[in-house]
């Protein structure tokens, strides 16, 4: 029988795509379109005087960030002059060359590009809807591996406050550190122990964690196992670490390909499957527990022809077709658009 919890955050009640009118309203009604739309003026300003290749002071090489090989990788595709690639020791998908340190900090500083219609989509009455129903269903999903007594709880890349003011409903004790200045001042006038800031170069002294969450931040992160070591540091012994991440085998991402706004070499630089999601947080010292799969993207997928979709989940090796394709035979197979996971602190 399902806990209370997840009785009231049903996994497919924050599935816009379910919905009567699909992603496509979804994406209309939070002016996430008009969002991603700037991403070509952003890749823009990164180029030369000649307005061919970025700049290379705005580029750099990457090894294998679960592996740590170097060089011998598969080119997948490219995006924004990205070349996207797999590692032919681990599979990892990721981004090499991808953006220096120098072209992150260019692009942040280029906020009237982005920033207005990217706090419009997180402002939305439609993105924080469902957005506060995704973040119950997965609260409720951690409650399952931890105790009745809830402690301090930090929530990395945590926007507008909308993770931090549903986990408080789950009585944690929550903190939050976000980059983006605008995101920061709303989550603090809603009166949120929020700091602007870029994790772990600033966090909340003296304070560590029995719970870590980070909402579609990993893929963003070039130094992962960096990153993932020092939230390792910031979590109490036996404690756990809750991530989302966009779902590389995911049916939908599968079958739009390159085109799909996932797929977005400037900012995100690591395309995780289960598989590589689990090797790289094990590797910085924890332990899986628990990784499922959300958000069908049926509206999208349906758009394709049963033969395009069967031949999608073949190279998938899903033993699914596309006349047995269901809401729940999509997340049962972990072919969902999005992957959640939770991993304890050994």
């Amino acid at each position: 029988m399902p806990s209370p919890r997840l009785q009231q955050f049903e996994r497919h009640a924050f599935d816009a795509a379910l919905q009567q009118n699909g992603s496509q309203a979804y994406e209309k009604n939070t002016g996430r379109k008009e969002f991603e739309d700037k991403f070509e003026q952003l890749f823009t300003s990164l180029l030369d005087q000649n307005g061919k290749h970025i700049k290379k002071q705005f580029l750099r090489i990457r090894e294998c960030p679960c592996c740590a090989a170097k060089g011998n990788f598969t080119r997948q595709f490219i995006k924004f002059q990205i070349p996207i690639v797999s590692c032919n020791t681990c599979k990892m998908v990721f981004a090499s060359p991808c953006l220096s340190s120098a072209g992150e900090e260019h692009l942040l500083e280029d906020t009237s590009v982005w920033t207005d219609e990217h706090i419009s989509f997180l402002t939305s009455p439609t993105y924080e809807k469902y957005a506060k129903l995704r973040y119950g269903y997965e609260l409720s999903i951690v409650e399952t591996f931890c105790s009745d007594e809830k402690g301090n709880h930090l929530d990395i890349g945590s926007g507008t406050g909308l993770m931090i003011e549903m986990a408080e409903k789950f009585h944690w004790d929550s903190y939050g550190i976000e980059p983006n200045a605008i995101s920061n001042q709303i989550a603090q006038k809603k009166g949120l122990r929020v700091k602007q800031g870029w994790f772990p170069q600033d966090r909340f002294e003296g304070v560590s964690f029995d719970l870590v969450t980070m909402i579609d931040v990993l893929e963003h992160i070039a130094d992962v196992d960096g990153f993932l070591k020092a939230t390792h540091r910031s979590t109490k012994p036996g404690k756990l670490l809750f991530i989302q991440v966009p779902n590389l085998h995911s049916l939908c991402l599968q079958l739009s390909g390159p085109d799909h706004h996932s797929n977005n070499g400037l900012f995100h630089v690591n395309y995780f499957s289960a598989e590589t999601l689990k090797a790289i947080v094990e590797k910085a010292g924890f332990r899986h527990l628990h990784t499922e799969s959300i958000l069908t993207e049926m509206s999208i997928i349906s758009q394709y022809t049963n033969a395009q979709i069967q031949q999608k989940l073949d190279v998938l090796n899903s033993n699914l077709t596309a006349a047995n394709l269901t809401a729940d035979a999509i997340l049962d197979h972990m072919l969902g658009y999005k992957l959640i996971a939770i991993f304890q602190k050994v």
